[in-house]
């Protein structure tokens, strides 16, 4: 019996040992599992990490090529980065006519006589400077008087240039002898047509003085008294055309400018600045009213809110510029800045405009760069065959100044109708030319002439 006992003890023992050996077997395969498991994990982790680097890099390429391309598929080549500083350096010289050597030649100017158009120095945006432009020359169109348009407009006269003869030939000069700015003109030469003065105008003495013998008159304006029919042979590119540097900038092709071009005014301050047609409801009406026909960029939106860009671009496909900050012209007031599209995504021919805007964003500065987004966008209004709009004199000015089609948007009624206006000029009805005008049909003869700053 001892020995059976002690038998069975050494069997209990050789068991133990035989599952305590089984317990370190399954131990060491279980550890073996887990640590395969993690090493898989990690290089999953490292490939996607390096996948991850190469796409980052690749798309860093891709930028770089994208803002760095032309035409050719090639990047910029030294050449066309100095055609690009050339048209800066034309567009900057000819801003101050000192630097022309005609303006250092004394020219008999004959019995011509001459308006000097100023920027207005109250604060007045783009729009109604241009509305005044357009008023001086339907007046030196009435009265025989040729416009120059003053050496201090800068932002005017670094994208656009004068054709008329006459005005090339002798505006330098008479810039150059009448320099001085309003307040310090003389004030028999000075004349304001502007609708925000307390004080109307005076229409008798209006006529008077454009009719008068004065060689020069200086003019700051935003409207003209009692608009009349606009001429034909009165529009904006029968006296300017873009300088080489504004037509370098455009967004579209320069001889395919979009026929339905869109105006949207964001106010400059909520609850202050009220604008009609710019509430979700109205912008999804007009996005849902107006069919894309993208081979002609259309419709093309400009705008001061930039994000209404992107708004539009995924929402009904309209196109836009690049800008990806829209300033104030006269308050130097900054919207919001828009985050900016992929360029994998645009076409080959967007791909390299883009690569032009970035390459001109880069060399002229951000003054000058706001200077050709602004006229840029007014050029397309320009150019537009029709233009829908928010109450703005910028697409106002330029509507009246060529004739386009147009409506005015104030947004959806009570029924959700939109709200498609015709213009006050057309609503108000037109009036006869001021030198048309007899003593009966003038206005405010009794008003006194004076200039206020």
């Amino acid at each position: 019996m001892a020995r059976f006992h002690d038998n069975a003890n050494k069997y209990d023992r050789y068991k133990r040992r035989r599952k305590r050996g089984n317990n370190n077997a399954d131990w060491s395969a279980t550890s073996i599992a887990l640590t395969l498991t993690i090493v898989t994990m990690l290089v999953i982790l490292l490939g996607v990490w390096q996948l991850y680097k190469a796409v980052m890099k690749q798309q860093q390429q891709q930028q770089q090529q994208f803002e760095y391309t032309t035409s050719s598929g090639n990047e910029l080549s030294e050449s066309y980065a100095a055609d690009i500083d050339h048209m800066i350096h034309e567009s900057s010289s000819n801003n101050n006519n000192n630097n022309n050597d005609k303006a250092h030649t004394r020219i008999d100017h004959g019995d011509r006589k001459f308006i000097i158009f100023h920027q207005i120095g109250d604060g007045q945006g783009a729009g109604n400077v241009m509305h005044g432009l357009l008023a001086v020359h339907l007046l030196g169109d009435e009265f025989s008087r040729t416009i120059c348009i003053s050496n201090h407009y800068e932002s005017f006269r670094f994208a656009f240039e004068p054709i008329d003869p006459v005005a090339v030939k002798h505006c330098p000069d008479i810039l150059e002898r009448h320099s001085k700015e309003p307040p310090d003109t003389h004030p028999e030469q000075t004349i304001e047509m502007l609708n925000y003065r307390v004080t109307p105008l005076n229409e008798c003495t209006l006529k008077e003085m454009m009719s008068s013998s004065k060689r020069v008159l200086h003019v700051t304006a935003n409207t003209y008294p009692r608009w009349p029919k606009i001429p034909q042979h009165v529009n904006f590119f029968a006296f300017y055309k873009p300088k080489p540097i504004l037509l370098e900038i455009l967004p579209y092709p320069k001889a395919d400018p979009p026929p339905i071009v869109v105006h949207l005014r964001h106010p400059d301050t909520e609850g202050v600045d009220r604008r009609k047609g710019v509430t979700e409801a109205d912008l999804r009406a007009l996005g849902q009213f107006l069919p894309v026909d993208a081979s002609q960029n259309s419709p093309f939106l400009v705008t001061n809110n930039v994000e209404w860009f992107n708004y539009f671009r995924d929402e009904y496909g309209w196109s836009h510029p690049f800008w990806i900050i829209v300033m104030h012209s006269e308050f130097g007031m900054m919207w919001d800045e828009r985050r900016t599209e992929p360029p994998q995504g645009m076409s080959h021919d967007k791909r390299i405009r883009l690569a032009k805007y970035q390459h001109i964003r880069k060399q002229v500065g951000a003054a000058r760069l706001e200077w050709l987004q602004l006229w840029c966008d007014f050029y397309t209004l320009l150019k537009a065959q029709k233009v829908y709009h928010t109450f703005s004199d910028f697409s106002l000015s330029a509507v009246h100044w060529q004739g386009t089609w147009s409506r005015t948007y104030d947004g959806l009624d009570e029924k959700g109708t939109m709200l498609l206006l015709e213009e006050n000029w057309i609503a108000d009805g037109e009036s006869p030319r001021l030198i048309d005008r007899e003593k009966q049909d003038l206005r405010n003869c009794d008003e006194p002439w004076r200039v206020e700053y």
